[in-house]
């Protein structure tokens, strides 16, 4: 035990009683990265979709759903129904809306086509699937899920945090760049 200590004072260049606590600082962020980056990979197994948990972004679902409610999503490989509020992501896009459907369609292939607008908009959502080429339907595929339930406020610290990245940044640099200078 005596060895390992004083290996790890020599590559963290501390003093050896400040070891266990700042080994233990950086233990605890591990174990929280680690259980969180667990906790959400059990949710996109159990929801069979990529983005189980999602954070209403804007205001185009109210009154249903407001800024800043966190969404639960699972993928619903049933037919979708006109009035169900869904999560599509479409190309050239990173961030996933919700939207309410409000038209489906099902080809002679079996290929279902899904219309989407928005509760707090005038007009449905062609203008959003595609940028490049026009397209005046969802395909199941760019689908990824059925909404089911939703906790509301409660996703406004993502919101907020994402607008004060910066202060992340700052925070990030000054506590594990000192970190990072220290063991070089």
């Amino acid at each position: 035990m005596e060895a390992i200590s004083e290996l790890l004072s020599k590559l963290l260049k501390v003093e050896r009683e400040d070891l266990p606590k700042k080994l233990r600082t950086y233990i605890r962020i591990g174990i929280a990265i680690s259980v969180t980056v667990f906790i959400w990979n059990t949710l996109r197994v159990i929801m069979d979709c990529d983005g189980p948990v999602v954070v209403v972004l804007s205001e185009s679902m109210e009154p249903g759903f407001y800024r800043g409610d966190i969404l639960f999503v699972r993928n619903n490989k049933d037919p979708l129904k006109a009035g169900e509020i869904i999560v599509f992501k479409v190309k050239h896009q990173e961030i996933p809306i919700v939207h309410r459907v409000i038209s489906t369609n099902i080809d002679s292939s079996g290929q279902e086509y899904i219309l989407t607008k928005g509760d707090n908009n005038l007009v449905d959502d062609r203008s959003l699937y595609s940028v490049i080429k026009p397209q005046l339907w969802l395909r199941r595929e760019e689908i990824e899920g059925t909404v089911y339930g939703y906790i509301p406020f409660v996703g406004m610290f993502t919101i907020l945090f994402s607008y004060f990245i910066f202060i992340f940044l700052i925070y990030f640099d000054y506590y594990f760049g000192y970190f990072l200078r220290r063991i070089s």
